[in-house]
């Protein structure tokens, strides 16, 4: 008798037959589809480590208290503020954060897709629903392994332009697209584009239908995000 296709066949369907793959998920796959979002954790933890160990944390934080009239280059004592040292403490809660933060990536729009969809189509498993988000989020394994990738890659002056051109952006319209621009990258969007798969093979709607529920449960996310950048 016939097992039915294995894991990793099962990830790469996701990507080359999403609609026969997605079939072929059950409620009895959430823990593997549990599995790949904690990968993602794990290399977002990794990156954002790797990240940090780079930043040359003394300028950027005497440079903006310098810009706030807290603090000049010349202040005395400013220079002996190891912050290095500091941050070093800090980089396991660090890679928690990051860790935690790409969980919630994927946690928290799914809430909102699974009750959008409960409001909207009609009943479905949401044991299944969940499996099959899990391995609709097979892409952003692949966005946190090139973010790993480019941690190493990338130098410390690069970084900090980087960094320096996220806190220029304030206001309301300034965070909301910073969000839009993290959540809806390429390999978001294609998560997105795969949950739609999923919401439509679970509740047995229409992909349009589906497509509408994933959509915007996603903008309600990156809404979300702008007031409450922690989940």
């Amino acid at each position: 008798m016939s097992e039915g296709p294995g894991f990793l066949d099962k990830v790469s369907r996701v990507f080359t037959s999403p609609g026969e793959a997605f079939e072929a998920i059950g409620e009895k796959d959430l823990l593997k589809g549990v599995a790949i979002v904690l990968a993602a954790a794990v290399l977002a933890a990794w990156a954002g480590v790797l990240y940090t160990s780079k930043m040359d944390l003394a300028a950027l934080v005497l440079g903006q208290m310098g810009q706030g009239g807290f603090m000049g280059p010349q202040t005395p004592g400013a220079q002996s503020i190891d912050l290095d040292a500091i941050i070093s403490r800090l980089l396991p809660f660090i890679a928690l954060g990051s860790g935690l933060g790409a969980f919630n990536r994927w946690i928290f729009p799914n809430l909102l897709v699974l009750l959008a969809a409960k409001i909207l189509v009609g009943e479905g498993s949401s044991k299944r629903a969940l499996a099959m988000t899990g391995f609709a989020h097979a892409p952003m394994v692949v966005q946190h392994l090139l973010r790993v990738v480019d941690a190493y890659r990338i130098t410390s002056q690069q970084l900090a332009v980087i960094v320096s051109s996220r806190l220029v952006a304030t206001g309301l319209i300034g965070r909301a697209m910073i969000q839009s621009l993290s959540v809806f990258t390429v390999f978001g969007v294609a998560t997105v584009a795969l949950t739609v798969f999923a919401i439509s093979t679970n509740y047995g709607t229409t992909r349009k239908r589906a497509a509408a529920v994933t959509v915007s449960s996603y903008v309600a996310y990156v809404l979300l995000r702008t007031f409450l950048p922690i989940i």
